[in-house]
């Protein structure tokens, strides 16, 4: 697993905006409907349903505290960590896994927006934490004091398989793992059904019980 997880970062983030909603939730309508016992042609509460699936999907992602389905994020800092060493040098990105980085831009010394070239830091980490590191030789450079002096913006969540092509679409949900995607129909039901409180509670912790082994903690 991947060390720096759960360590709090050298330098606190000032915001985190998703801002490249994912193209698909975990589950389907057609998926939520099996588990409600309807019958695929039963149109009434399509609306409904596609609503519930997406309060149930922020809500595993919150519990979970990490990406699901692919999506992009903006991660804002007053400036980059400073250290004697890789790991006090590092940032943590929130909400992994992290896949790419898009960008890294900064606002200098001088007051000038930059945009740091992808040879100077590396992406390290696995599905269980995300950091981008200086490569060696390189160091972050100096900037402005400002909230949001330093912008990253990244892919994160369980990656897409397939090619993109007519015979090989890409396939987004089944790379999610399968009791992550039960916890959400689970959410989805006790939602649907409009449970006492006593009773959602008692949903809501067996959809932590889902959600466990992949669950994020930070110490």
């Amino acid at each position: 697993a991947f060390q720096p997880l759960g360590r709090a970062s050298p330098v606190t983030y000032t915001s985190l905006t998703r801002t490249v909603a994912p193209p698909v939730n975990p589950v389907t309508r057609e998926q939520v409907k099996q588990h409600l016992r309807r019958e695929a042609s039963w149109v009434e509460d399509d609306e409904l349903i596609d609503g519930l699936i997406d309060a149930a999907t922020a809500h595993v992602e919150k519990v979970s505290n990490r990406s699901l389905v692919q999506q992009t994020w903006v991660l804002k800092l007053c400036a980059f960590p400073c250290g004697g060493d890789t790991w006090s040098r590092r940032i943590d990105l929130p909400r992994p896994q992290a896949l790419s980085i898009t960008s890294i831009g900064y606002v200098d010394s001088a007051g000038s927006p930059q945009t740091l070239s992808a040879a100077n830091y590396a992406l390290q980490g696995d599905e269980y934490g995300s950091a981008v590191v200086e490569t060696y030789g390189n160091t972050w450079p100096d900037t402005r004091e400002q909230p949001d002096a330093v912008t990253v913006t990244y892919v994160a969540g369980y990656a897409r398989t397939g090619a993109g092509t007519e015979a090989d679409p890409y396939e987004y949900r089944k790379p999610v793992p399968a009791p992550i995607r039960q916890a959400i129909l689970c959410k989805v039901q006790a939602l649907y059904d409009n449970l006492r409180p006593e009773d959602m509670a008692a949903v809501d912790q067996q959809v932590e019980n889902l959600v466990w082994p992949y669950r994020l903690v930070s110490v």
